[in-house]
């Protein structure tokens, strides 16, 4: 009694939490309420491989097993895959900007940088809307970035940078149709960056009051991935016929929900910086991508569909239909500002990146440290 609509082609599930006990109305309400939306409400229950016997044939057992859909499927949000599944792609990519370089620190023998990159993209919608059921994707990708100085290799003016991203991920919901909604999931990716001082930095006021930090091209390519799974177990659900002295139920239910991005992209961009009393950094920037990829939304259900009447009994099959696949926006422009506060041994900075003409952002924070 289980079916799995889209395969993770190739990819292992990752590790599920189990969820408090809820029926399925609540469940397909409460992921058309959430950000990540792999349920699209409406006629998405099935119960197919219907068998009847005794006075539940010809046609009493169909009208019985109709009234139970009708019941599973009366969630009261409409929501489209096709703009989930396309901003669990793009809030991918706007995830890892900012990770795998560097647009405000000059270094002599290395970078170390250790962040976390959140992205959501709901594309056309307005992020306000999310509350109401709209679908948004969103990604997590936590970043360790690597930069080494050209003038080891004897490359004046340019700075090489390799980044890697992997972790598990898990993030909660509390609401009022659970006490917990939790999504586990693993985030894997790596990237290298190349970047080249254009214009040189200038003490505008001298002995650190204000220096221009120059302009800077970055280039590079980064590949992501973020695998998100939810498993939930299903309150039981029952109909009465009356007229007939039959019930319908479907119990010892559980359903997986998945959502998958793996994605690529080739960052160019143009930075600039300006530091004040050593202490503060403002910098911003503009930025265009090349990108390839999908995401994907994936449904699984299993449970026990009976029907029982004095004289006949009926069982069939429970399947979800759901779950989608879209490649993702081949290019896109942006622009980015960040900010970083210098202490003597490291660096906190914190960033926003904004995709041009798309309700879709990025935020990159963390820690740097620089020699």
């Amino acid at each position: 009694m289980k079916r799995e609509l889209y395969s993770f082609y190739g990819n292992k599930l990752s590790r599920s939490l189990k969820l408090t006990r809820m029926n399925l109305k609540q469940l397909i309400l409460t992921i058309s309420l959430f950000p990540l939306s792999l349920i699209q409400a409406g006629d998405v229950f099935e119960i197919n491989d219907r068998s009847f016997t005794g006075t539940l044939s010809g046609g009493v057992g169909d009208t019985l097993f109709d009234q139970l859909e009708t019941e599973l499927n009366s969630g009261e949000l409409d929501l489209d895959q096709t703009d989930f599944v396309r901003g669990m792609g793009g809030a991918n990519i706007l995830a890892g900007k900012g990770q795998g370089t560097d647009y405000a620190n000059h270094f002599d023998l290395f970078l170390i940088s250790a962040s976390t990159g959140f992205g959501i993209d709901t594309g056309d919608n307005e992020f306000d809307e999310l509350d109401e059921g709209v679908p948004g994707g969103i990604s997590i990708l936590p970043n360790i970035a690597i930069g080494l100085p050209g003038a080891l290799f004897k490359l004046d003016k340019t700075d090489f940078f390799f980044n890697f991203t992997s972790g598990d991920i898990t993030s909660v919901l509390e609401g009022s149709l659970s006490e917990d909604l939790v999504i586990s999931g693993e985030a894997s990716g790596f990237g290298f960056h190349i970047r080249h001082q254009l214009m040189p930095k200038v003490d505008v006021v001298p002995f650190g009051v204000l220096r221009w930090g120059g302009v800077f091209i970055h280039a590079g390519i980064v590949k992501s991935e973020l695998d998100l799974e939810m498993t939930l177990e299903l309150d039981d659900e029952t109909v009465t016929d009356d007229d007939a002295d039959a019930t319908a139920s479907f119990t010892n239910a559980e359903a997986t929900l998945g959502a998958i991005s793996n994605t690529q992209s080739i960052p160019i961009e143009v930075s600039t910086y300006v530091q004040l009393m050593y202490i503060m950094t403002f910098y911003t920037g503009f930025g265009i991508d090349f990108n390839s990829g999908y995401a994907e939304s994936t449904a699984e259900i299993e449970g026990d569909i009976n029907a029982t009447a004095t004289g006949g009994t009926g069982s069939g099959t429970a399947e979800i239909e759901v779950g989608d696949k879209e490649n993702v926006e081949s290019s896109n422009t942006r622009s980015f500002v960040g900010f970083q506060f210098n202490l003597p041994l490291l660096k906190v900075f914190a960033e926003v990146n904004k995709k041009s003409g798309k309700n879709a952002v990025g935020l990159n924070f963390g820690l740097k440290a620089t020699w």
